[in-house]
């Protein structure tokens, strides 16, 4: 798949998180923002190798892939969402294992992660801006 397609997903899933967190989800919404940033990295790990990651690849080990491509500003909130992954998938939960994750508390994460976002993708076009330029030297 191509780098704009992991993109593109990673942007409807915060689409998606957005419209969960408005509705009051926001164990889904956390889900939907965490999905959003494995595709992301997915797409920047396909723009700057070629390669696509082996399907399943946890978000943490796609952080460390991509640290070298992305400013230290950019760690603290994959960390963050990378951080509540054992506990979004858990299907087990109570009301009060989820206490934390308050509406501001998962606005954060959800605006958190379409920082990411929007940066790789400045990125991605200024990748294609000078993949697009002609050398006339």
């Amino acid at each position: 798949m191509k780098a704009e397609q992991w993109f593109n997903r990673a942007d409807h899933e915060l689409v998606l998180a957005q419209e969960l967190l408005n509705a009051g989800s926001f164990l889904w919404a956390v889900s939907y923002a965490h999905r959003a940033l494995e595709y992301t990295l997915e797409g920047l790990i396909v723009m700057k190798t070629g390669v696509r990651p082996e399907r399943g690849t946890p978000l943490c080990d796609l952080h460390n892939a991509v640290r070298s491509y992305i400013p230290e500003t950019l760690n603290k909130p994959i960390t963050d969402l990378s951080d509540l992954t054992p506990l979004v998938w858990q299907s087990s939960l109570s009301a009060k294992d989820i206490a934390f994750l308050t509406e501001k508390r998962t606005q954060t994460l959800v605006d958190d992660a379409k920082s990411v976002l929007s940066w790789i993708g400045n990125e991605w076009g200024k990748e294609q801006e000078g993949n697009s330029s002609v050398d006339t030297n």
